[in-house]
């Protein structure tokens, strides 16, 4: 790890809340050491009302992205803060936002969206603010939980990007604090909960249901869950993909999964054994949190490979008990039984996802027994083109779970959409 790395740990070691060694034991709510002096996972530390759009303004940014749907009801947007555990299972601060629509007069369903991929601290949920996706499932009668991760938004350190248990524990400990404010709030649900999320959002949602079955399923019952291109094979696809000679339209998701297992599993010893030195300063931007991806990869080669050192390129090729090949297997998420109906949504033409990871995914999960793992194959073009249809036909989904079904109110052109379908 690096002068700068180390620094950065330090930092975020000294603003975290507790420091006990073992705690990392004790991962569990309510079992924690040290950690209980400021209470439990989960708890909600503060919220604030961060907007509010009518139903006429939320009808207007949707006809300007030529999204079908006609918004039932305005949306409240606010920040809260909460306790969660790190990626060693020491506690601290996470943030997130939740979305709640205007008026409601009956128990609503809970959905909780996980963001894609994001280096920059301000572009999270609670930073942004109002988007398409809280705008449209909030108007659509969703109380929508939005967590911004560990590292971004009010959280400290750095971002543990595609770290499985940590990226569970943080949506689940988003949705206690959630009903928490829910609760203050005297607002009711109706007992469903929904999960859904693309790319590293996708990943993340595979992550918190794994975590809410295996873990947490005398307190938190997931109806159903939509992961949608995500990077689900680790360990395999997205190292072949990466590994290939070739451009990739995002070369920004190589160094960020090497800072993050860095931080984690302390896969090397310094950033020059892996980082060429012409690439060294934007990578290290990253710790930072201040810089976005797009502008990160018109920083960096087109073809990953070209800013890896040749010694470390060797190394990780030729030696199958690879540091870094053994952390990314460590956070492989398909080799699991969910219970839950999960229906994974992925374009056949995804160009930095590949959509190996749904199938492969899908197969792992029916070789383990799973009865209620479907996937969908779209046509929608790539990466960036697919996410839109792919969320609303997720929503869609949902809705068929939901009594009162919300999603009455969006009128679809659903000849368009299931024209992707396939």
């Amino acid at each position: 790890m690096n002068k700068l790395s180390r620094c950065v740990g330090m930092l975020s070691g000294i603003l975290m809340l507790v420091g006990s060694a073992e705690a990392t034991q004790h991962l569990d709510r309510g079992e924690s050491t040290e950690a209980t002096r400021l209470g439990n996972r989960g708890d909600l530390l503060s919220s604030e009302k961060i907007g509010f759009l009518t139903r006429d303004e939320i009808a207007a940014s949707l006809a300007e992205e030529k999204i079908p749907g006609v918004p039932r009801q305005g949306v409240s947007l606010y920040k809260v803060t909460y306790l969660t555990i790190d990626h060693h299972g020491q506690q601290t601060v996470a943030s997130g936002a939740v979305a709640i629509p205007e008026a409601i007069d009956e128990p609503a369903p809970l959905l909780s969206f996980q963001h894609g991929t994001i280096v920059a601290r301000h572009r999270a949920p609670s930073v942004k603010g109002f988007d398409l996706v809280s705008m449209g499932l909030g108007a659509s009668g969703y109380i929508t939980v939005m967590p911004d991760y560990l590292g971004l938004g009010s959280g400290t350190g750095f971002h543990p990007y595609v770290h499985a248990k940590s990226s569970g524990t943080v949506v689940v400990d988003m949705i206690r604090a959630a009903r928490a404010f829910l609760e203050k709030e005297a607002i009711h649900t109706n007992g469903q909960l929904f999960l859904m999320g693309y790319s590293e959002g996708g990943y993340v949602t595979m992550a918190a249901h794994r975590e809410i079955e295996q873990h947490h399923s005398d307190e938190i019952s997931v109806t159903a869950s939509a992961p949608m291109a995500g990077p689900y094979n680790l360990s395999q696809v997205m190292v072949e993909q990466i590994l290939e000679e070739s451009p990739y339209p995002s070369p920004g998701y190589l160094p960020f999964t090497l800072l993050a297992y860095d931080m984690v599993y302390d896969v090397f010893e310094q950033l020059e054994d892996v980082i060429l030195p012409e690439y060294i300063q934007v990578v290290e931007s990253m710790l930072e949190g201040k810089t976005g991806l797009r502008h990160i990869n018109r920083q960096l080669p087109a073809v990953p490979l070209n800013m890896l050192t040749p010694a470390f390129i060797d190394s990780f090729k030729e030696n199958a008990a690879h540091p870094l090949r053994v952390a990314l297997e460590k956070n492989d998420i398909h080799n699991w039984k969910p219970l839950a109906p999960m229906r994974l949504y992925h374009c056949v033409d995804d160009e930095q996802v590949s959509f190996r990871n749904a199938e492969m995914a899908l197969q792992a999960y029916q070789e383990h027994g799973a009865e209620h793992v479907e996937l969908a194959k779209l046509t929608f073009g790539g990466h960036n083109a697919c996410a839109p249809p792919a969320l609303f036909l997720g929503k869609l989904w949902f809705d068929g779970f939901v009594e009162n079904t919300p999603g009455q109110v969006f009128q679809a052109n659903m000849q368009i959409i299931r024209a992707g379908t396939y």
